[in-house]
C-alpha cells in the first residue's frame, strides 16, 4: 500500500522514478515491486475488509490476503497520527 504516488508527482525532479540519495545511486521504487493499492483506494473501509477478508466474489485474487488459521501477519503503519487517530 502506497497512499501517494511520490514518482509521478510534479515536483519530482526524476519523474517515474525516487532515489534514496542526491547522487541517484539506487531508484527506491524497483521494476519488480507491485502496488496492489495506492492513493484514493486506500480507506479504513479498505484496510479492515482487507484484514477480514471480507471481499466481494468478483475482487481480484491478486488484492487479497488469502490468509488461513496458521497464518501469521506483520503489520507495519508509517505516517502521521496522534492520541486515538491514525492519519492515513
Amino acid at each position: 500500500m502506497l497512499p501517494t504516488d511520490h514518482a509521478c508527482m510534479p515536483v519530482n525532479v526524476s519523474p517515474g522514478k525516487i532515489h534514496a540519495n542526491l547522487e541517484h545511486d539506487d531508484q527506491y521504487l524497483c521494476d519488480d515491486v507491485e502496488v496492489d493499492y495506492k492513493q484514493d483506494d486506500i480507506t479504513e473501509t479498505t484496510i479492515l475488509n482487507l484484514l477480514r477478508g471480507r471481499n466481494s466474489p468478483y475482487f481480484p485474487d491478486n488484492k487479497k490476503l488469502n490468509t488461513g488459521p496458521e497464518t501469521r501477519l506483520f503489520i507495519y503503519l508509517n505516517g502521521h497520527g496522534g492520541d486515538n487517530f491514525f492519519k492515513i
